[in-house]
């Protein structure tokens, strides 16, 4: 990337109002607002993250840290904590287009902002939309999946230090330094390790979303990159292919549009094929204990999550005998499918030892699908087969607002129509602080 692209990009990121941003775009931002902060809500619940936050440093603020009883901290360490739980159940959505939870890298740290700052809610949502615009074509122009590394961790801190830049008024130069001096200071992010269930992968957002706002301070003080940094980073150091499409700068604001949603608690590739058996299960009577072999047809990249016993709930949400097994035992995908308990569940891991993975591919099929085929062989006889083409929560099969709010409502234990109609419907120029305080009372 030239830096005439990068300037063009940062004279976009200081100049573009709320009420300028397309329509769509502030919409999906709407809809990842209330779906991330559920997620992040959620997460602090669980008792895994508080093992981990119990003795977590914090810097003293106001920022809300979203943990049950609330609290509050520095920007910094707000933004740190609530990314680190944001992603602990598998809940936040993504850019369908190529791997990236982009809200996760972003609404951390915006949230954190825009309380600190007392700003209003299109000012959140615009910081949050040029964040996840850093994100989605730093993904889709090097492909740093494609290089092994995963952008939890490789691209996390380019995206919040975009939004924190936006957030906090950067200038044009400041906002270039910004960025480009968090890109270098990514950690490598192995892909693989979210498969092989490493739980250090939870940490990574958690390390972007703080690094990214430390280089917007060291930026206001005359500290950044170079206008290389950002290729330097991605395609020299990480050996990302370069992407051969649309330049970096074109059709600015509207990346967000391809964002998706999750019903389901695990990796996205493994969707479709928990959806197959829900589907089955509505529409036949069988029970789990019927089941003596289960064929789970794959898109090509949901393969290698084949994990058939996962060591931790991180190596759950990412292993298809684990997704499709506990959904058959438990009847749906939700965090308590993949919680400590479900790894050592008999009939779980019975199930999973019986799940044989096949890929799915064939000349005539979409290459872009993440498909999934499920059979099952029944002890009378009976095989039972149900194929998904998309999963619900797609861009091209979206969650209905209902949906949304549902979710957000299991998740959280918590009556959320009230922060759901503010953030779904309220007009541009309301303070975030309405946003705030609704959220305090949820944890409250």
């Amino acid at each position: 990337m030239n830096e005439h692209e990068l300037r063009r990009t940062a004279d976009w990121v200081s100049t573009v109002k709320p009420h300028d941003l397309p329509s769509p775009s502030v919409d999906s931002a709407r809809r990842i607002f209330l779906d991330d902060i559920g997620a992040m809500i959620a997460g602090h619940q669980d008792s895994e993250v508080q093992d981990v936050l119990q003795d977590w440093p914090l810097m003293s603020g106001g920022s809300t840290v979203m943990r049950p009883g609330g609290g509050s901290a520095h920007p910094w360490s707000a933004a740190e904590v609530n990314a680190l739980a944001g992603c602990w159940l598998e809940e936040d959505g993504g850019f369908r287009i190529n791997t990236a939870h982009a809200g996760l890298y972003t609404l951390p740290t915006v949230i954190a902002l825009a309380e600190d700052q007392g700003r209003m809610l299109g000012d959140a949502f615009a910081a949050m939309i040029v964040g996840y615009e850093v994100a989605a074509r730093i993904v889709t122009r090097w492909d740093v999946a494609a290089a092994n590394s995963h952008a939890h961790g490789s691209v996390s801190a380019a995206a919040a230090a975009a939004a924190a830049g936006r957030a906090l008024g950067l200038d044009e130069g400041q906002w270039m330094a910004a960025v480009t001096s968090a890109a270098t200071m990514s950690p490598a992010a192995p892909f693989g390790h979210a498969f092989a269930g490493a739980v250090v992968r939870n940490l990574w957002a958690a390390v972007g979303n703080r690094t990214g706002q430390l280089a917007v301070h060291a930026a206001r003080h005359g500290v950044g990159g170079l206008p290389t940094s950002i290729d330097d980073t991605y395609g020299d150091v990480f050996g990302s292919p370069r992407w051969q499409g649309a330049e970096l700068s074109d059709e600015l604001g509207t990346a967000v549009q391809y964002a998706y949603q999750k019903m389901y608690g695990c990796c996205g590739y493994l969707h479709s094929a928990v959806e197959a058996v829900l589907n089955l299960q509505r529409a036949e009577e069988f029970s789990s204990d019927d089941v003596v072999e289960i064929t789970a047809r794959m898109h090509k990249t949901g393969m290698p999550l084949n994990d058939v016993h996962p060591p931790t709930t991180l190596g759950a949400r990412f292993s298809a005998p684990h997704a499709v097994a506990a959904t058959l035992v438990r009847g749906a995908a939700t965090p308590t499918s993949f919680n400590a308990d479900s790894l050592t569940d008999p009939e779980i891991r019975r199930l999973r030892e019986r799940v044989k993975m096949v890929d799915i591919d064939r000349p005539d099929r979409d290459p872009a699908l993440r498909d999934a085929e499920v059979e099952l062989s029944l002890s009378d006889g009976r095989r039972l087969q149900r194929y998904v083409d998309i999963a619900i929560g797609d861009p091209a099969r979206p969650m209905t607002e209902e949906q949304l709010v549902d979710k957000a409502a299991a998740l959280t234990g918590r009556d959320v129509s009230a922060l759901a109609d503010l953030l779904l419907n309220a007009d541009l120029d309301t303070p975030f602080s309405e946003v705030s305080r609704l959220i305090r009372e949820l944890i409250s």
